[in-house]
């Protein structure tokens, strides 16, 4: 009888571990680039000159009055500290989870549109953002992202960031930026 227990609870365990990691995957919970280390119980953070870069730009936009709407992105939401990202020209892995002290809850712009539409008005759904055009040219990189709501009339505002990479930092060389109504 206690055989017969243990062996069904290790199956339960195992089918609840098998769920998460199907889940987590399938909403992209880790962005795509956290290795976790089990063995020392850390995160290993693998990043590339893109991830980098947008970084950097998110980080201006944010700390800067420069991106029209930026803030409707940063505002309280059910999804507490977490800013929702995404990209519809990289691939969502190299979107960095965290800038600077904000958080971010990479997923599929679809995903994005299908949560924010389904939230009831009162709720004052935040806007995303999205990195909408990527470029890279030896040492320079041209960074196109969006603040946007969801909805039929989707509005919000973008910016256009060139950054040059000099030894290992980044520095703006231009930016433009535009509502978006």
């Amino acid at each position: 009888m206690r055989r017969s227990f243990v062996i069904i609870t290790m199956a339960i365990i195992i089918i609840s571990l098998l769920g998460l990691i199907i889940l987590s995957k399938s909403l992209n919970l880790s962005g795509g680039y956290i290795i976790k280390d089990v063995s020392k119980n850390k995160s290993l953070i693998v990043e590339n000159d893109t991830t980098k870069a947008i970084r950097f730009c998110i980080s201006y936009a944010i700390d800067s009055t420069h991106m029209p709407s930026v803030y409707e992105s940063l505002k309280e939401s059910i999804f507490c500290d977490s800013i929702l990202l995404t990209s519809n020209t990289i691939p969502l892995k190299y979107l960095p989870s965290q800038v600077d002290s904000f958080s971010f809850k990479i997923m599929k712009e679809k995903e994005i549109e299908h949560i924010l539409l389904s939230m009831p008005d009162e709720a004052d759904p935040p806007n995303y953002l999205c990195v909408r055009g990527f470029e890279k040219t030896g040492n320079t990189f041209t960074v196109t992202l969006v603040s946007i709501s969801s909805g039929m009339f989707p509005s919000g505002g973008g910016s256009l960031y060139e950054i040059e990479k000099v030894s290992n930092t980044f520095r703006l060389i231009s930016s433009s930026s535009s509502s978006i109504n």
